[in-house]
């Protein structure tokens, strides 16, 4: 078997938004709010809060501090909104060594979006990330993880050489659904059907689902909600046959008072936020990086392209 199917690591990554780009507040076609500034303009009174920034400013430390704790990379996918509000974070992220890589520009589903806006959600993005931190950016993760061909080749024809937006669980909340036997490891899309594998040249870096049950697992919000058991017995599985990916979110850590007030979705998104899901992650951290390799996709890729 080739070395990408083989090497036992697990690959750490970070989606660089916050509560209020969730799918249920304002990214996806059902949500609270109409868009991100009402999201804010209605939660905090202003659409450019101070409190918004000390916040995301700490949440950014408190992540560089844990991944220092373990002295691990991770990739960070940001969304170029937040590059150009916090470019500072950005660039720290960058200096302590962890990978850059495109959430594209608006937290919105890639479902939702024009050709012409797509292609500048995936241009834009890029351009701010690179110009912003002086860096080449070759990885992508749509918004909601809302994945087709049309982004698989849209990625493709704007330089990115990786994707993670892919997760084979089953239909849920009006995403997934893919009718292909489930991949849990890295593979090489079909140019044809970005969810089966063939002999494209990129990579798509999937995130891992639950044995048998086919849903989300590989995520902090699969943590949360399900619990730390959940995400570690899902990994397990995945790396028995290569590497793995789990990722989480700053709002993970970050017990927001007062949003549960504002919907029962709200109160839902809340369980486990805070101190509950940060022991979860330290646990998870604390074992698996001293059985497997715990890295950024960046320093995994290079060895097995």
């Amino acid at each position: 078997m080739s070395e990408a199917k083989t090497q036992k690591t697990l690959l750490i990554s970070v989606d660089l938004d916050l509560w209020y780009h969730c799918r249920w507040a304002s990214g996806g076609p059902h949500s609270r709010w109409p868009s991100a500034e009402a999201a804010l303009q209605s939660f905090y009174g202003d659409k450019n809060p101070p409190q918004l920034k000390r916040d995301f400013t700490g949440l950014v430390e408190t992540i560089l501090e844990i991944f220092d704790r373990f002295s691990l990379k991770a990739t960070f996918f940001i969304l170029g909104e937040m590059a150009r509000r916090h470019p500072d974070a950005v660039k720290k992220i960058f200096r302590a060594g962890h990978e850059i890589a495109s959430h594209g520009y608006n937290h919105v589903d890639a479902a939702d979006l024009n050709e012409a806006e797509l292609h500048d959600s995936v241009a834009d993005s890029k351009k701010i990330l690179e110009d912003c931190c002086g860096c080449a950016v070759s990885g992508f993760r749509f918004p909601n993880l809302v994945y087709s061909k049309r982004e698989f080749d849209m990625l493709q024809s704007q330089g990115y050489t990786y994707d993670s937006s892919v997760c084979f669980s089953r239909k849920l909340f009006g995403k997934f659904g893919s009718l292909a036997p489930p991949l849990n490891n890295p593979y090489h899309p079909d140019v044809a059907d970005p969810f089966r594998t063939g002999a494209s040249g990129f990579w798509e870096i999937p995130i891992p689902v639950f044995p048998f049950l086919r849903l989300p697992a590989g995520s902090g919000i699969a943590t949360r909600l399900m619990g730390k058991t959940w995400s570690a017995l899902a990994l397990n599985r995945a790396l028995k046959t290569g590497p793995a990916l789990y990722y989480f979110h700053p709002f993970d850590l970050h017990y927001v008072k007062g949003l549960a007030k504002t919907s029962i979705n709200a109160r839902l998104f809340l369980r486990n936020t805070g101190e509950p899901f940060r022991r979860s992650l330290l646990s998870l951290l604390q074992t698996y990086s001293k059985k497997v390799r715990c890295t950024c996709v960046r320093d995994w890729l290079p060895k097995n392209s």
